[in-house]
Formats: C-alpha cells, sequence, structure tokens
C-alpha cells in the first residue's frame, strides 16, 4: 500500500514543505514507479524495461543517499525483479499476500488438531453450497423446510439483479438533491415507480459502497475504475440504480489535468535523475485529478466493469 500507492503523494507533502529532503523523494519515486510499472496487466516489454532503468538508478544512488550499510541483499534483489516479472508474469500475479490473508479465515474451519483438512473442505463447501444443503437436510420435516426457506432468501433490503449483482439497502430519493432531474431525464421515469436508489452494491464478491452511505468506516470503496466505451476513467460514486432490472451507477467523473506528481518541486541534483525527472517517467501513474460538476450514469455490467482502487 506505502510502496504502490500512498507512499508518494505523502511524502511529495512533506517535501513541498521542506520536512523531508528532495533527493530522497526522488529517489523513492524511482522505485516506486518501477514496481508500478511491473504490476501493470497485461504486462509490457518496454515498460519492464523502463522499471529496470529506474531500478539500476535506485541501487546506483542509494549508497550516497543513506550510507553503505544499506546496500543489503533486499536492495540487491531488486535489481532482479524485471527478469523475473518477462521470466513469470506480472508481480500483480506473483503475490502470495491473497493466501496470507486466508489464514485466518481456514483457522476457523477446524477445531481440534485431528482430521483437520478434511474439516476445511467439508466445511468450505458448505459455504459455498450452504442453500441447497440446509434445504436437503430439512425435507424430511415440513415446519423446518418451511423455517430454512425463509431464513435462506434474501432479505427484504436486497434486490438481485441480473449478472450477479445485488443491490443493498434502498434509499429514499430525496437525498439525491440535485441529482433527480438528470436521473429522471436520463432513465425517461419518475423515481420509486420507474427506478429505485441503492446505498451499496455487491457484483463478484465485491462490495462497492457510496458517497451516501453513511457506515463506509475508512472504505473508500466508491472511488471506482470504470471501462467506458474504450475509455478508462476515473469516478466517485454518488448511488446505484435499480431501473428495469438493470444496476446502474450514478458517479461524478474525475478529470486528469496531466499534472505529474513530482512537478513543482526542485530538480534532483544527481545528472541522471534529472533528466528523469524532465522526461517526466518518474511519479507518471500518479496524476492530479479534479472532479467534474457533470453526473455520469453507467451500467454496472460485466462488460462495463466496475472496479475499485
Amino acid at each position: 500500500m506505502f510502496v504502490l500507492f500512498a507512499g508518494l503523494p505523502g511524502i511529495r507533502s512533506a517535501t513541498f514543505l521542506d520536512e523531508f529532503p528532495v533527493d530522497h523523494f526522488y529517489h523513492f519515486a524511482l522505485l516506486s514507479t518501477a514496481l508500478r510499472f511491473l504490476h501493470v496487466v497485461p504486462m509490457s516489454k518496454g515498460s519492464v524495461q523502463v522499471a529496470q532503468v529506474l531500478l539500476d538508478n535506485f541501487g546506483r544512488t542509494l549508497p550516497n543517499l543513506y550510507n553503505i550499510q544499506e546496500c543489503t541483499y533486499n536492495s540487491h534483489a531488486l535489481l532482479h525483479l524485471p527478469s523475473q516479472v518477462l521470466d513469470h508474469g506480472s508481480l500483480s500475479f506473483t503475490s502470495a499476500f491473497v493466501f496470507e490473508a486466508f489464514i485466518a479465515h481456514l483457522k476457523n474451519l477446524y477445531s481440534g488438531t485431528r482430521g483437520n483438512p478434511k474439516q476445511m473442505v467439508k466445511k468450505l463447501g458448505i459455504c459455498q453450497s450452504y442453500k441447497g444443503y440446509v434445504s436437503q437436510k430439512c425435507k424430511e420435516v415440513p415446519n423446518a423446510a418451511r423455517l430454512a426457506q425463509r431464513l435462506l432468501n434474501e432479505k427484504s433490503n436486497t434486490r438481485c439483479v441480473g449478472g450477479g449483482i445485488h443491490l443493498h439497502e434502498p434509499m429514499q430519493h430525496k437525498k439525491l438533491v440535485g441529482f433527480q432531474g438528470v436521473l429522471s431525464q436520463v432513465l425517461g421515469c419518475a423515481p420509486d415507480t420507474g427506478y429505485m436508489v441503492f446505498f451499496r452494491m455487491t457484483k463478484a464478491h465485491i462490495t462497492f459502497h457510496s458517497t451516501m452511505y453513511s457506515r463506509i468506516g475508512n472504505s473508500c470503496s466508491y472511488i471506482v475504475h470504470l471501462h467506458l466505451n474504450g475509455n478508462d476513467m476515473y469516478a466517485k460514486v454518488v448511488c446505484y440504480i435499480l431501473h428495469q432490472n438493470l444496476a446502474y451507477a450514478l458517479v461524478l467523473q474525475y478529470h486528469l489535468t496531466g499534472v505529474n506528481v513530482c512537478e513543482g518541486l526542485p530538480p534532483p541534483q544527481d545528472v541522471v535523475l534529472q533528466e528523469i525527472v524532465r522526461k517526466k517517467i518518474v511519479g507518471q501513474h500518479f496524476l492530479e485529478a479534479q472532479e467534474k460538476k457533470h453526473p455520469l450514469i453507467v451500467k454496472a455490467t460485466v462488460e462495463e466493469a466496475l472496479l475499485p482502487i
């Protein structure tokens, strides 16, 4: 999270306030930008070559900025990441974090010390097909079958839509002050009778929130990356809409100004880094974005995918 996303903008703010050395900021920008290149899907040989140049300069300037003692095996191993990506694919597919994060769930699937694999397999199977499993076990007793059917039905505040999309917690359309006219114009109908508005959406086992959702906590899943008409864009979800059994998202699109996160700072002392910064190679994945005032309604289908950032 820090290296790929939060680190560079955060350190840039500290650098702008003279709380972090400029040369150290550009040094970290080499690492952050290189790893972003190596995470790109699909992989591009040209981007891997650029990442190799950035990591080579990261290792070259490391002893001058921090000390020779920091030139450890870990820093040397970074130089071999591009070749590993060429051999095995993007770093997005070679990370083991997803398996590490699932260990806690696996530990809850067994008890005792005997037959643990069998216990986990059985409980995983029940989790994946629990509705059919419970219905099968209760079908011999009419009262139990009716109770199971009532408990297994979707909650009243959830609507199932085509494509495996679920919309959660309907909201009053009156809360959408300033957007009601746009919705009626685009959808061609009045609220409540023609469409419903929801706070959250689940799609492909991923839950998306909206800015209207009050219990979002620290989650930022209302900012999405969407693919529309062959173009990639970023947007903030205001709410989700159900119209004629189709799911839509009311979003406010972000406009990328093209201003790089590394711009506006003094140049580095190293001559090679000066050329890299001048060509806007470092920090190119971190561009300034401005929110557009005009809302946009997009389909929340698989083809026009909404992806969390």
